[in-house]
């Protein structure tokens, strides 16, 4: 199996520094633009499924890449959304990070009112990823989905380097491609590169 998982392009929330979470927000000029890059680079790629979170974020990130791939069936799943922050969904950015804090928790034990940790998301990707590798174990699959589902995708993969992705920022429609074999066995073969917006 081979998969290629794009985070969505640049929102009118992420410049202003709220917690999109499970929220529907959509892109800036510059993120529809991130997005049409994106989908031409993608263009020759030969996807044999695309599966997207069914935010609006990465919607119409998807809508632009689709474009190229106009036969290869596009599903939207729950799985993919964002982790979600609960009652700071919408909220500044520095509101949830004072209530952590505040409660002394570390980056994966925190879990917000009414939202997830990062182990509630890294136990519902186990869940996607167990269907994936059943459903379609031999398909080139593309994800369009968000910056910490990325993140801790990763750190599901490579169990045994959790810290290494801790501090990584995945990159508006950055591109990272991930090989798996018939045991299970991984290999990142491309990682949070985005070539494509500086050509």
């Amino acid at each position: 199996m081979k998969l290629t998982i794009v985070r969505h392009g640049e929102t009118i929330d992420n410049i202003s520094g709220i917690v999109q979470g499970q929220t529907h927000s959509k892109l800036t000029k510059c993120g529809i633009k991130q997005a049409k890059l994106v989908g031409k680079r993608l263009r020759k790629e030969e996807f044999d499924l695309i599966i997207s979170s069914d935010l609006g974020r990465a919607v119409q990130t998807t809508n632009e890449i689709v474009k190229y791939h106009p036969k290869t069936k596009v599903d939207f799943s729950q799985y993919l959304r964002e982790l979600s922050s609960g009652i700071f969904d919408g909220k500044p950015t520095i509101e949830r990070q004072r209530d952590r804090w505040r409660k002394k928790k570390n980056f994966y034990d925190y879990k917000p009112q009414g939202g997830e940790s990062f182990h509630d998301l890294e136990a519902r990707i186990k869940v996607f990823l167990k269907n994936l590798l059943f459903n379609h174990k031999e398909k080139n699959i593309l994800i369009i989905t968000h910056g910490r589902w990325a993140k801790i995708m990763l750190n599901v993969l490579d169990k045994n380097n959790r810290k290494k992705y801790q501090f990584l920022k995945i990159l508006n429609t950055s591109v990272s491609q991930i090989e798996i074999d018939d045991l299970n066995r991984y290999n990142i073969v491309l990682l949070n590169c985005t070539k494509h917006l500086v050509e």
